[in-house]
């Protein structure tokens, strides 16, 4: 993947105003790179096997595009995967993908079945981004997602480093690479002709960052003056929540059946 292609999300990566919506949180282009660039060098300089992917064990959430970014600057092949596929279809895609580390949430849900999967001889490690970040501080009082112990606790003998702990590692060089991700089905990504939406619109992701599809969606919105609606949860239900509150101008992608 051209590191071109890189510079030209650097050349938009101060813009100020909303790029991404999730419930009623907004984040910029700057603060999805800021949030990356904090965490690139340590993520850089952990001791990893460098021809070896990082998986990406995320919903559609801030958190997976700022994961995504920090590969990207750090100079890793980034392999997003479906967390919502049957665990062996997960254990198959692990053994194929063998990601030199995991990134996943620490919302129980999705953390538990990252640690299936990474639990291989030897261990592969888990960097765990926090659900909470995600969340207004009423939705992180309400949510349903971290009520009632929804946050997973850390097992033991499994290698894990916090995502705070990567973006606290101090370093002069600016970490920085090229665009490369592994698909779910082995292929490499690679970013479609720039198309951007007009300024204005409103796309809604209506499926995994693990497609090729999202990916695309995820440049064309931030190379143009355009937003992206996120949902974690892709049935069609909760989809349909989406486009009522958020009614959006695209779609990217249908709901699982």
């Amino acid at each position: 993947m051209s590191a071109s292609t890189l510079a030209r999300l650097a050349e938009r990566a101060e813009d100020p105003a909303p790029f991404l919506i999730f419930l009623e949180r907004r984040w910029s282009r700057r603060d999805l790179w800021l949030a990356a660039a904090a965490a690139a060098p340590g993520l850089a300089d952990l001791p990893l096997e460098n021809d070896r992917p990082i998986g990406l064990l995320l919903p559609n959430l801030p958190a997976a595009v700022v994961a995504l970014l920090a590969c990207w600057l750090a100079g890793r092949t980034a392999a997003p995967v479906d967390g919502r596929q049957s665990m062996a279809s997960l254990h198959a895609w692990a053994e194929t993908t063998a990601p030199a580390a995991i990134i996943t949430l620490d919302l129980a849900s999705v953390f538990e079945r990252a640690r299936a999967i990474s639990d291989r001889s030897p261990p592969c490690p888990l960097i765990v981004m926090p659900m909470a970040a995600e969340l207004s501080l009423l939705k992180r009082l309400i949510s349903p997602w971290l009520r009632g112990g929804g946050t997973a606790k850390r097992p033991d003998g499994v290698p894990l480093v916090t995502w705070d702990a990567l973006a606290a590692v101090a370093t002069t060089d600016q970490a920085s690479g090229e665009l490369s991700v592994l698909l779910e089905n082995g292929d490499s990504w690679q970013a479609a002709p720039e198309a951007p939406w007009p300024a204005g619109t409103t796309g809604l992701l209506a499926c995994p960052l693990s497609e090729a599809c999202a990916l695309n969606a995820l440049l064309t919105a931030w190379s143009g003056g355009s937003q992206l609606v996120l949902s974690p949860r892709l049935d069609a239900r909760s989809l349909a929540k989406v486009r009522k509150t958020a009614r959006p101008d695209v779609e990217v992608g249908a709901a699982a059946p």
